[in-house]
């Protein structure tokens, strides 16, 4: 960006110039936007030197996530497709899986540029974006591994959790239910479906969680604005065939999921 603004702002003074002063110029012009150009270094062994020397506190400050967890995420993982290592003769060594995962995790957990990340991690931009696609894409091939709806046989004993995790008693609770919209630009078509009650355009995340804050619904992607019925609750039929009944009782800023014996 600083090389064009240059750039254009040495354009005034061609127009004014001929002859041997109008190369100098541009020999003075070229020499310049190269070197700002070439000002954009790389971070050399970050990954390689000066990850592995992290604290665990700065690990997770920077990851948001334990050392220990970063490795189970690595070795489910590897059995991606996706992130399987290509043998390809001569070229570039090829990125190792566990640096295409933590470029990602930095990028999705921060508001970091891809440009500072792929600096930091000594990559191209092209490589970095193509890596973040691999990595995302495995991470959501895997989730029906992790994120699964309880069995019937499941709702007694979680109920009986979130019972007792409070003073209060909230019978046949099997999770506790909310959502977050996630800001967006306003889409070229049908952008007022995306407009939400807060004043801008976003998409909508909904989850649904256990008492011990483990995930076993997410949807994320919807567009219609929601709007929550003056009654005090709706039934819903999901593939089991199982009756549950969604309760809008908010405690801690969550609603609660119940289920019909």
């Amino acid at each position: 960006m600083a090389a064009d603004a240059i750039a254009l702002a040495m354009l005034d003074m061609f127009m004014d110039s001929e002859g041997e002063e109008m190369e100098c110029l541009m020999e003075a012009t070229q020499h310049l936007t190269t070197h700002l150009r070439e000002d954009r270094t790389k971070t050399e062994g970050y990954f390689e030197e000066t990850i592995p020397n992290y604290l665990p506190d700065d690990f997770k400050r920077f990851f948001k996530m334990n050392r220990e967890t970063f490795d189970v995420l690595c070795q489910h993982l590897s059995e991606c497709e996706q992130l399987k290592q290509r043998v390809c003769a001569g070229g570039r060594e090829p990125i190792p899986m566990e640096k295409k995962v933590l470029m990602t995790i930095r990028y999705l957990s921060s508001m970091d540029t891809i440009r500072s990340l792929s600096d930091r991690f000594g990559v191209t931009d092209s490589s970095f974006l193509k890596c973040r696609e691999q990595v995302i894409n495995a991470i959501n091939s895997s989730l029906k591994k992790f994120i699964k709806w309880p069995t019937t046989g499941d709702y007694l004993s979680i109920s009986e959790r979130f019972n007792d995790t409070g003073s209060y008693e909230f019978p046949n609770i099997i999770g506790a239910i909310d959502g977050s919209h996630i800001p967006i630009e306003a889409p070229a078509e049908d952008a007022n479906a995306y407009y939400n009650r807060k004043g801008f355009h976003s998409i909508l995340l909904q989850g649904i969680c256990t008492h011990d804050l483990y995930f076993i619904s997410i949807n994320v992607g919807y567009k219609h604005r929601y709007f929550v019925s003056r009654n005090n609750c709706m039934n819903i039929t999901l593939t089991t065939s199982t009756t549950f009944h969604l309760t809008f009782t908010k405690r801690n800023c969550t609603f609660l999921f119940q289920y019909i014996y």
